[in-house]
């Protein structure tokens, strides 16, 4: 087959599919997030790299519908960096200085 989706669910059940397609939900929500919050605090850069990562997770799962790609790396890094962006998002101004 080639295909994540039906992948998932011949190999993991409608169960397997439904956590599958949790994920990908909940990265695009964290993104949303983190845009919202960004845009709220005034980080362009953050802004700009939530926008980036929801068009290359759009374009993941658009492939994803003709190729099976449930296992490559690319779609967990994106994931990792969609749950960890809204804490970035959130964390405080770079204006700070650090000081030893």
């Amino acid at each position: 087959m080639h295909n994540a989706y039906l992948e998932s669910l011949v190999e993991l059940g409608p169960i397997g599919l439904s956590l599958f397609l949790t994920m990908l939900v909940s990265a695009f929500g964290a993104l949303r997030r983190s845009a919202h919050e960004a845009a709220r605090t005034g980080k362009p850069f953050v802004l700009g790299m939530s926008r980036a990562m929801s068009l290359s997770l759009i374009g993941f799962c658009l492939t994803s519908i003709l190729l099976s790609t449930e296992t490559d790396r690319t779609l967990w890094v994106l994931m990792a960096l969609a749950l960890s962006l809204p804490r970035i998002a959130g964390a405080a101004s770079p204006s700070r200085t650090w000081r030893a």
